[in-house]
């Protein structure tokens, strides 16, 4: 059956996240792209690596979502990252990792500038480096990714590439809080913070 793409992945999409019915969202994947259609490419990865619609197999999920990192789909590239940093669906290669990690923020996935935040921090398959950590971090934070502002907070109460604030702290700790970081309200307790220095 031939597939028209776009309307059928949008059909496919409304399947799965709509109506919970992922064994029709996969076959409809499955067929697109086979096709070529790149986006269900990566659907279909995230299928396997989830056994949603078909049975859970991290291997193929390695494989579709590498047919779709090398298109540039940010998320495919972002599982990439954690395939090979957690050893799951390929070997474990943290060079490999961090490769996939970079093209991700390249392509501006906010949980890859965090997790890049984060191996800079704590010198994890790359150099450590407080300044780009903080810059990692915070433009994940920006978007509104909660770890990445919790992350900053430390920062900014432990003086890890930026100074020492309290007010700053307590600015990326009340963001994180509102965006639903379950220990960020503890880490304005337990540091005291507020807004004035």
């Amino acid at each position: 059956m031939k597939y028209r793409t776009n309307k059928d992945f949008a059909s496919a999409y409304e399947l799965a996240f709509k109506d919970n019915n992922w064994k029709a969202a996969f076959q409809i994947w499955l067929n697109l792209a086979n096709q070529g259609f790149i986006r269900s490419t990566f659907y279909v990865g995230v299928c396997y690596d989830n056994g949603y619609g078909t049975k859970k197999n991290r291997k193929k999920a390695f494989e579709y979502f590498l047919v779709s990192a090398k298109d540039n789909i940010p998320e495919a590239q972002y599982n990439l990252f954690l395939m090979y940093r957690d050893g799951i669906g390929a070997e474990k290669d943290l060079k490999k990792a961090i490769k996939w990690l970079k093209l991700a923020v390249k392509n501006k996935d906010i949980d890859a500038y965090r997790d890049l935040g984060y191996c800079y921090h704590e010198g994890f398959g790359l150099k450590i480096n407080y300044s780009l950590a903080v810059k990692y971090y915070r433009m994940a934070a920006l978007k509104g990714d909660s770890k990445a502002q919790y992350n900053l907070t430390l920062c900014y109460i432990d003086g890890d590439g930026v100074k020492k604030s309290k007010r700053w702290a307590f600015h990326w700790a009340s963001k994180a809080m509102k965006n639903g970081h379950p220990k960020a309200k503890n880490l304005i307790q337990k540091y005291d913070l507020s807004d004035k220095e």
